[in-house]
């Protein structure tokens, strides 16, 4: 693990090199990633920019998650996506400089979603969620490329599984193979995912990677991991979110939306699959947020470890399948 005095070094030198005249650093919080950010503060310019520093890839994550195809990165991945991105009119933050080890962007403010709902509620929050899907179909409807990485990717059913193992893992306390009722259902649900139709997936479409911009607008963070994923992926990512408690008849309301929007890509077993993918979901996160304490001994994400298994569970039992309880059961017993 890098420690962050290796981070400020090599912010320190992208400063020198590029002779950038810096009054003051801010480190900002860091998320799940190995990358580190920092605020700016220029001597000549009120507005302020975010320093992303690179970390070490985390190989554990990257190659037990069984990626059946490898890409030869010719630049970083971010770089990659935001092109595509920003060429489809996708709010994503401007790069300043760019550099191997660093990135200079736009700095889109202090103020996520998950950090407005609490502080204004979800009511007063709406208007960016409607923003956050009205940005999300553009993501999904916009024209492949085969230069973006995100198009050489997908999330093959060995992915999803892994995440399912990596859940029982991490959360219930034993591989997936050593429970057969959870294999089966769990096996079952990747099978119907791996086989829906695939779409552009910005893979963590989430609150706290949507920022709070004027005129309800949100821009868009971490969406360097993107990929082709089933269509509803990204939007159970939201509206099933792990960060924020988001109401049964707001859940419908931009369920709705959502279907109106991308009407040509909406599937008959809509209902089926969105259950089914927020079960998968929501359960991978409660499972990495465990190892993330477990392993990097690292207590941030704990808060919503309950909230995501518990909505994982809750899914699980619209689809009447057996795990549910288990899963249920294993909430009981902790005490996080």
């Amino acid at each position: 693990m890098i420690d962050q005095q290796t981070y400020i070094l090599k912010l320190e030198e992208f400063i020198r090199k590029n002779k950038l005249n810096i009054v003051k650093i801010e480190p900002l919080t860091p998320d799940a990633s190995t990358r580190r950010y920092f605020r700016l503060y220029f001597q000549e310019k009120k507005e302020t920019n975010i320093a992303m520093v690179m970390g070490e890839t985390d190989k554990k994550i990257v190659f037990e998650e069984i990626m059946e195809k490898i890409i030869n990165f010719t630049e970083l991945p971010y770089l990659n996506i935001s092109r595509f991105l920003r060429k489809n009119g996708v709010r994503v933050p401007d790069i300043i400089i760019e550099n191997k080890d660093v990135l200079l962007i736009e700095d889109f403010g202090d103020t996520p979603l998950d950090v407005f709902v609490l502080k204004n509620g979800i009511q007063k929050a709406l208007p960016y969620y409607e923003n956050a899907i009205e940005e999300l179909v553009k993501m999904q409807l916009s024209e492949p490329d085969k230069k973006c990485y995100a198009f050489e990717l997908n999330f093959s059913k060995n992915m999803l599984i892994w995440e399912f193992d990596h859940f029982t893992e991490y959360f219930m306390g034993f591989h997936l193979k050593e429970d057969e009722i959870m294999l089966k259902e769990f096996s079952e649900i990747s099978e119907k995912l791996s086989q829906t139709k695939y779409v552009f997936t910005h893979r963590d479409f989430h609150s706290k990677n949507l920022m709070c911009l004027d005129n309800y607008k949100v821009g868009i963070l971490d969406f360097q991991d993107a990929l082709l994923g089933p269509y509803v992926y990204d939007l159970v990512s939201l509206t099933a979110d792990a960060y924020v408690d988001v109401p049964v008849e707001v859940e419908q309301y931009l369920k709705e939306k959502y279907k109106k929007l991308a009407s040509s890509i909406i599937t008959e077993d809509f209902e089926e699959i969105y259950s089914m993918c927020a079960a998968q979901r929501t359960l991978k996160a409660a499972g990495r947020f465990m190892y993330i304490f477990k392993v990097k001994n690292n207590k941030k994400f704990l808060p919503y470890v309950i909230p995501a298994a518990t909505k994982g569970a809750k899914y699980l039992r619209k689809l009447g399948m057996k795990s549910a309880e288990k899963i249920e059961n294993k909430i009981k017993e902790l005490s996080i």
